[in-house]
């Protein structure tokens, strides 16, 4: 089979976008999440008072329509799949974002609003890369954390992607999160799947970490945790065929 086949582990609903951008640099892209998301029992916040949301990452985003009044509020957000979910939601109040992660979003934060001007809310998942509470409070803003979603390792990898790396048909995985990370190293292992032919690419240092030692070609990672930068490290590394 001609090209290079490219494993995705993201979790919904990033993958779709990061799959759209292979085929189009000329790889394969199949798709397989090593994680799932699951709401948590945490009720959705009031937003009085409130004078701006921060949203993360897109799963974080999909749970701002059971917010009374989120679409009327400034939103903060990642470029890529987080703003591309807002737009799909319709989200008709003014939206910030930047590139790369959680630090550079609470940086953006304090350049474009005021602490005094009232509490922030922060929507995210239960497992986080980056502590945004922690800077920003630093800088003397009221934050509200509604951690509203939490994500789980799947179980087993799927029928496609077994027989893929079997066939050595896949040649690169790439990996957005630790725990994605961790969980696909586990499965690989476990499930007993060849994956010394293979490259594992992450979106930073702290990514691949859990891969450190496993049974792969090569672990590299991406010099700014984004994903333009994981896309430029696999393109510089493997480029397609």
């Amino acid at each position: 089979m001609a090209g290079i086949g490219v494993l995705l582990t993201r979790t919904q609903p990033g993958t779709m976008q990061s799959a759209r951008r292979l085929e189009q640099m000329g790889y394969r892209p199949l798709i397989n999440p090593v994680l799932e998301v699951r709401p948590t029992a945490q009720k959705p916040p009031s937003l009085s008072g409130v004078q701006a949301i921060i949203a993360s990452s897109a799963n974080g985003i999909s749970f701002l329509p059971m917010l009374n009044g989120a679409y009327d509020l400034p939103l903060f957000c990642l470029d890529g799949a987080s703003l591309e979910k807002a737009s799909a939601l319709g989200m008709v109040g003014k939206i910030h974002t930047c590139d790369g992660d959680g630090e550079a979003l609470a940086r953006l934060v304090q350049e474009q609003i005021s602490p005094e001007d009232g509490p922030l809310l922060w929507v995210h998942g239960r497992h986080i890369a980056f502590d945004i509470d922690m800077l920003l409070i630093q800088s003397g803003y009221q934050v509200h954390d509604w951690v509203a979603y939490e994500t789980h390792p799947v179980s087993k990898l799927g029928d496609k992607t077994i027989k893929a790396l079997r066939h050595k048909e896949i040649q690169v995985a790439l990996f957005h999160s630790a725990r994605g990370a961790k969980n696909f190293a586990s499965l690989v292992r476990k499930q007993r799947i060849p994956a010394e032919h293979v490259t594992a690419i992450g979106i930073s240092k702290k990514a691949c970490e859990p891969l450190m030692g496993a049974a792969f070609s090569r672990v590299i990672y991406a010099s700014v945790p984004n994903e333009t930068s994981l896309l430029e490290t696999l393109q510089q590394n493997c480029p397609p065929v």
